[in-house]
């Protein structure tokens, strides 16, 4: 049986954490903005973030595991 979404999220805060979403993995609105961000170079020293593959997976989730179907976010 797979959990409902309020039950991960039950289960989630039960866990301890007090911010947590879910969300579909969709290809990202943002990714202009992120690209945009990278060529001011304001990843500073974190030049892993501008990686052609680290940029790709940014834009689109499903290129780090084709088979997701939702992401749990927590915080």
């Amino acid at each position: 049986m797979v959990p409902t979404g309020n039950q991960i999220k039950r289960h989630a805060r039960a866990l301890g954490f007090d911010l947590l979403g879910i969300t579909q993995p969709d290809p990202g609105s943002h990714a202009d903005f992120y690209r945009d961000w990278l060529s001011r170079g304001y990843y500073g020293e974190m030049s892993y973030l501008a990686r052609p593959d680290a940029v790709a997976k940014r834009a689109d989730p499903r290129r780090i595991m084709a088979e997701t179907r939702s992401i749990l976010v927590v915080g």
